[in-house]
């Protein structure tokens, strides 16, 4: 019998004792596409995310878009595409997720094959918590393979690197966008509550040409 604690903050219900295919079946039903799904052998996490959340996880993944686009760098968006593979018995879904390194891997390709592993993870994912899950994502995004995860929560926005022991390291800079760092992101988000998006998108693109001289015209 499944157990329900309830989180009020951001709406985040846990659910115990899950069965793989419950899980499989909530994802399919389409009245959960609005609802962020967590799960690990057995536990799992339905959140519906604050404004708030989706707003900063839209203006980082904006800026990753721009930055490639800017710098010509290939890039494949991913969204919040579930990620889930069920031998590790573990899937959630990325606030955003960007294909980087790999774009080559995924291009041409509408539908990418994760859980059986004929399609790379995302390079990039990134995770907005405004508040914290009860289940480690970071561990289940370490098990799944995601080379660099973007934090960012109240301490601000960090970035993540897995290192060759499969354990998430806090870096300075971007491994798949190694000429942007954290800093340069997250003095950007700071400013989102002054000018409208398209205004802070312009002045992020102004600030890559001027910065790497590589953006197009």
């Amino acid at each position: 019998m499944a157990t329900v604690t309830q989180t009020v903050a951001e709406q985040r219900f846990l659910m115990h004792d899950v069965s793989w295919e419950a899980y499989k079946r909530l994802l399919a039903d389409q009245e959960n596409h609005r609802v962020r799904m967590t799960y690990d052998r057995g536990m799992l996490e339905f959140m519906s995310p604050f404004s708030e959340h989706e707003w900063i996880s839209r203006l980082i993944g904006g800026f990753i878009k721009d930055l490639a686009i800017e710098l010509q760098i290939p890039v494949r968006s991913g969204g919040s595409t579930t990620l889930r593979r069920e031998l590790l018995e573990k899937g959630l879904e990325p606030d955003e997720c960007f294909y980087i390194r790999n774009e080559h891997s995924v291009r041409g390709r509408d539908r990418l094959d994760i859980e059986n592993e004929s399609d790379p993870p995302p390079d990039i994912a990134v995770e907005v918590d405004i508040t914290s899950s009860s289940i480690n994502r970071m561990a289940i995004y370490a098990a799944l393979g995601v080379a660099e995860v973007w934090r960012y929560n109240k301490k601000g926005l960090h970035f993540f690197s897995i290192d060759d022991a499969g354990l998430y390291q806090e870096v300075t800079h971007s491994v798949n966008l190694p000429m942007i760092s954290a800093k340069d992101i997250a003095a950007f988000l700071e400013r989102r509550n002054l000018m409208d998006e398209g205004m802070l998108a312009r002045e992020f693109r102004q600030w890559v040409r001027e910065t790497f001289g590589k953006g197009n015209a």
